[in-house]
């Protein structure tokens, strides 16, 4: 009854619908399930999924973003398949992009960089790091849910990886610690 009035409370304070009682007695017993078992439990306007030890509650599944890949030159805003917004913001000393080797790097691509969902076998030495990774055992290590690693965005030019999403960075490409860089952040469209 405790764990029932709970989720209740909950589900009303993430402004969703309590689910009829059917709904909500599967989400009770599929709670106990094993760690690595995938559970979504939905009902008109609300889904309720478990990732390691928490419970996300969303009014609808969000969507992975869609294969695509465009040229952007940064200078106007580039809009994602999914509507998102990406734009250029500077950066504190040390944090984002080095604008120097980003400028470099575009020169050598004409003036371009490329926006790109995820592909398979993707690699990045993060800023920080002593050697590659892979994106995937990467954001594993980070603890990000599927359903956000599906909608991450990632920068490349000339087949090398920038930054995948709005806070990893490549350590070739990364502003120095005396250096003001460049972020590349995502607004949600107006």
């Amino acid at each position: 009854a405790r764990r029932r009035n709970l989720l209740r409370y909950w589900l009303s304070e993430q402004g969703l619908p309590t689910p009829p009682r059917g709904r909500l007695q599967t989400l009770l017993s599929q709670l106990n399930a094993r760690d690595d078992a995938q559970i979504r439990v939905e009902w008109p306007g609300a889904v309720v999924t478990r990732y390691r030890d928490d419970l996300y509650a969303f009014d609808k599944w969000p969507k992975p973003l869609p294969d695509f890949e465009q040229c952007w030159d940064m200078s106007t805003p580039a809009v994602l398949p999914d509507g998102r917004i990406l734009e250029v913001k500077s950066a504190p000393p040390g944090r984002g992009l080095d604008p120097d080797k980003l400028a470099e790097v575009m020169q050598e691509g004409g003036g371009f960089i490329t926006l790109r969902n995820r592909r398979a076998g993707d690699r990045i030495r993060p800023v920080g790091d002593r050697h590659h990774r892979s994106i995937k055992n990467l954001l594993q290590a980070r603890q990000m849910p599927p359903w956000e690693r599906d909608r991450l965005w990632y920068v490349e030019a000339n087949g090398k990886l920038l930054q995948v999403g709005p806070d990893i960075f490549s350590h070739a490409f990364a502003a120095q610690l005396d250096q003001p860089g460049l972020w590349i952040v995502e607004r949600r469209h107006d």
